[in-house]
Order: C-alpha cells, then structure tokens, then sequence
C-alpha cells in the first residue's frame, strides 16, 4: 500500500535527523516473509488487517537487542515485531484464563460506541503491536464497539481504558509521521529517552486525533 510505504519512509527521514537515535538500519528491522506473516496470523487465530500487513513487509518491528529499543511511539511503546506479537498475544490468552477474573468488574473502555467492553482489557481480537512493557499497550483491534473500525488501533489510556489512535494502521502511521516531521513531537533523549509531545500541555489523546497533513514522499 503506497500509504503505509509513503509514512514509513517519513518515519525513516525522521530517525535519520535524530542524532540520539540509532540508524534507521540499527532500529528497524527487514521487511517480514509472507510465510512467516502466514504463520503468524494461523497462531493467532485472525488475519492482520491490509494496512498491517503491508507495514511488516517494509519494518518487521523493531531490532531486537537484549535492551528496551527506542521508544518513539506514543507513552513510551516500540513497535513489536511477529514473534513478539504471537509470544504477547498468548501471554496474555493465557492470563485470562486466571481465575480471579471471574469476580473482576467489566472493562470500562470510556470509549464503549467505538471500543468494545470486555470483562479484561485484553482480548483474543485485539492483536498487540507496541507496547512499553507493563505500562502501556498497543492494539489492532478487530473486536471493535458499534461506531467503531474493524482493524482500528487502540491504545491503553490508564489500566484499563482505551483509546482510538487511528481508523487504521495507515491512519495511525501517516498521522504519527505528520506529528513528527512538524515538531509537535519530539526526541528526549536525556530525561525519558522517549517521543514526547513538544508542548507539554498536550496530550497524547488530543494529538492522536488530529488529522494529518500528510506529504509527499
């Protein structure tokens, strides 16, 4: 999809003025092969939506290195690769099934006409992308409330509420990349080692749902 090759050569112009960041070759990794995107999505259960699918065919997440990779998405989250994506996806299968969550109270999304509510934040519908670990997580969601996008990326507000970043993943990506080429949001490399908006009384939902005025290539 040329929007999602478009965004990320964005994304790439923009790693590459950023001293304090690594080489675009250093912190992205290749494209992904089709068989191992097959695979992926058969252990998951569900397809990835186009858009995605076409950015793992440009960046297969991030470079693995032993150490946390750059954060440069929103609220400290870098970008998962396949494995990681399946490896969560189960973690996460896994920990509903815990017992303790069958006296928890439902999710409350505070988004409920365009994101679902479910009894757990996570769902087997809702595939990770990003995250910083612990703290905040990223989603495409395909278990999406009524007024909602099948294929919509979500992300985690506070423990348990959510909001949209984007319709799509090429939504997301050329709106990021926009929010990044014009300085609203910037590198900080000494105190959070993280993008953090520019103006520090923005906030990453009030951002996230600007539109872009996206460029050419």
């Amino acid at each position: 999809m040329d929007q999602i090759r478009k965004a990320w050569r964005r994304i790439e112009r923009w790693v590459g003025s950023e001293w304090e960041l690594p080489p675009v070759e250093e912190m992205f990794n290749p494209p992904a092969d089709p068989a191992e995107i097959d695979a992926a999505e058969r252990a998951l259960g569900h397809s990835f939506p186009a858009p995605y699918r076409a950015s793992l065919l440009v960046h297969d997440g991030q470079v693995e290195t032993g150490f946390v990779p750059p954060e440069w998405l929103p609220d400290g989250m870098y970008l998962l690769t396949l494995r990681e994506t399946v490896a969560l996806w189960r973690e996460e299968r896994a920990f509903e099934n815990e017992r303790f969550f069958d006296e928890m109270p439902e999710e409350d999304t505070g988004e409920s006409d365009r994101i679902r509510d479910f009894s757990t934040v996570t769902a087997a519908g809702r595939l990770p992308i990003a995250q910083n670990e612990g703290i905040s997580y990223m989603y495409l969601d395909l278990v999406p409330g009524p007024a909602g996008d099948s294929g919509q990326v979500i992300y985690t507000k506070d423990e348990c509420s959510f909001s949209v970043a984007g319709t799509e993943f090429a939504d997301f990506l050329s709106r990021y990349a926009d929010l990044l080429e014009r300085g609203v949001l910037r590198y900080d490399a000494e105190t959070y080692a993280c993008v953090v908006p520019a103006d520090e009384q923005d906030s990453w939902e009030e951002l996230l749902l600007r539109p872009s005025t996206e460029r050419g290539a």
